[in-house]
């Protein structure tokens, strides 16, 4: 019986993972390739306020980066502001915030660590953009993200839209997406053509300030439920291969295992 119920349970895994990295990815192809083509509306001359916020934990080694790429951003200076919100004084994050002389830059610094989902909750209400942009510490942005994001605001229909994230060799600086990626982003792409991407990814994806719902403070995977909750609210989510970001692989075999287990989680 134990043995009937070890071959039950193999083949059924076995038509899962067939299912999920063969089957479905056909299926979403037809159906793209049949379906007509998603409706879509753009303006680049027009620039709504952006406001893009930043959870930040320990991040003194690559904070300054990251903001020196945000204060290059194509985007017309006084349409966008940059919310650190620094979870703990643990380490030299805050300081190094503190250190650039830009009004654009608002350091928002908690005191005790509390998890990415309640820094998020306590930031976005101060932010003053009509269109949120949610984005890593380890993430440098194309010059020209948040104008191809912003532009997409002007359908009324759009409730958020999700670029693409281009994974670097933290040596080389080469474009090192693997098969697993390509795979991804071929989803994303197929799912948006559908109007129905479901899920953005945390390095870069926008959404209408309105449509941000406060999540639970123990919640994991943060980009997953925010973009969920738009097409909850009844708009549209959309994939944006040209709002580009730019992201290093993990510096080691150990540093990726540890980020696997919180997704898989």
């Amino acid at each position: 019986m134990n043995t009937l119920i070890l071959q039950i349970l193999l083949w059924v895994s076995i038509g899962v993972v067939v299912y999920a990295y063969a089957t479905y990815p056909v299926i979403l192809w037809l159906a793209a390739k049949l379906s007509r083509p998603h409706r879509s509306i753009l303006s680049s001359e027009i620039f709504p306020f952006v406001s893009l916020i930043i959870a930040a934990y320990k991040e003194d080694k690559v904070i300054v980066q990251r903001l020196t790429n945000a204060l290059t951003l194509n985007y017309p200076a006084d349409r966008f502001e940059v919310l650190i919100g620094c979870d703990g004084n643990e380490d030299l994050t805050g300081e190094l915030v503190r250190t650039f002389d830009d009004p654009r830059i608002r350091l928002i610094q908690y005191p005790v660590r509390r998890g990415k989902a309640s820094v998020l909750n306590d930031t976005v209400p101060q932010a003053q953009g009509e269109i949120l942009v949610f984005s890593d510490a380890n993430t440098d942005m194309h010059p020209d993200a948040l104008r191809n994001l912003a532009r997409h605001f002007t359908a009324s229909f759009v409730g958020g839209v999700c670029g693409q994230l281009i994974l670097q060799d933290a040596t080389t600086g080469k474009n090192v997406d693997g098969v697993y990626w390509k795979y991804e982003n071929f989803l994303k792409k197929k799912e948006a053509d559908l109007g129905s991407l479901l899920g953005v990814n945390g390095g870069i994806y926008a959404i209408r300030k309105e449509l941000f719902q406060p999540i639970p403070a123990n919640t994991i995977i943060d980009d997953f439920l925010i973009g969920m909750r738009i097409h909850e609210q009844g708009y549209e989510l959309l994939y944006d291969p040209t709002a580009i970001a730019y992201e290093e692989t993990a510096e080691t075999i150990q540093a990726e295992f540890q980020r696997r287990i919180r997704i898989g989680a």
